[in-house]
């Protein structure tokens, strides 16, 4: 009797322990299933914010990508206009020398008259020049447009952005042509640029300030005491110098680029045109 007392006991013993280790068992499977459900989660998120990174510099490239196509656009319009500029430009200057030629022919006209007509030929051709300076405004606009569109989509809005204008300075009280040209140049250079950017003109005699009575008898006076015509072309220069930096001062530029800079830059430009067209 005893004996089977123990027997059952230590039954009771084992039965009990079985329990007991295969809820441990379960509880380790449970344990080692959540943390793989944890981990697959994870990995699915870290998926989810690489797939989210890779789009997102995929729209980027796509929309630099547009914007470099947009400024192509643009520089292939602005060569377009250049070279139909030219071949106008240059069209009219041949008609202008032929009207010449025609009215050198004539006979009867006196000294003044032939003066004028050789400052009109000499006006004739300016075209190509003011021409030259709108197609290098053209670009120059383009790099603010870019330089503008980058400062509103910075956050911070450091960016520098740059305002563009055109100064003219006028030479008539120093010129031997007539005044009718001066005023027929500057109503042309207005009507090209007027579109583009803000047009400054100033009269070379302004640079003595409004102290001076008669800024033209002044200037007059200084250009009589120099006796050397070399002399007197490279004042008038320095003089022509002085009024654009006034200009600038006046109207808070900060910069200057010469005439013949852009003029020299729309050459390489149209020349380049060419060579691609060719």
């Amino acid at each position: 009797m005893r004996l089977r007392t123990e027997r059952r006991a230590l039954a009771i013993r084992q039965a009990t322990s079985n329990k007991r280790g295969g809820r441990g068992e379960q509880e380790r499977r449970s344990r080692r299933a959540g943390e793989q459900v944890a981990a697959s989660r994870k990995a699915g998120r870290g998926e989810r914010r690489s797939a989210s990174k890779k789009s997102r510099s995929r729209r980027a490239a796509i929309s630099e990508l547009e914007e470099q196509v947009a400024v192509k656009e643009r520089e292939r319009q602005a060569e377009e206009a250049a070279s139909r500029e030219l071949e106008r430009s240059e069209e009219e200057s041949a008609r202008s020398d032929d009207e010449d030629e025609d009215e050198e022919e004539g006979d009867g006209e006196d000294d003044h008259e032939v003066g004028e007509k050789e400052g009109k030929k000499k006006w004739n051709k300016r075209p190509l020049g003011v021409l030259m300076l709108r197609v290098a405004l053209q670009f120059i606009l383009d790099i603010q447009f870019k330089s503008l569109r980058n400062w509103d989509a910075s956050k911070s809005q450091g960016l520098p952005v740059f305002g563009i204008g055109v100064a003219f300075v006028d030479q008539s009280s120093v010129s031997l042509n007539s005044p009718n040209l001066m005023i027929n140049a500057i109503e042309e250079i207005s009507s090209i640029v007027s579109e583009l950017a803000p047009l400054h003109v100033a009269s070379i005699e302004s640079i003595f300030g409004k102290g001076f009575d008669d800024g033209v008898k002044c200037l007059n006076e200084l250009l009589d005491s120099i006796t050397d015509a070399t002399g007197k072309e490279d004042f008038i220069k320095y003089l022509r110098m002085l009024s654009l930096q006034k200009i600038a001062l006046d109207n808070k530029y900060t910069k200057l680029l010469l005439g013949s800079c852009t003029s020299k830059m729309a050459r390489e430009i149209i020349s380049a045109t060419v060579k691609v067209c060719l």
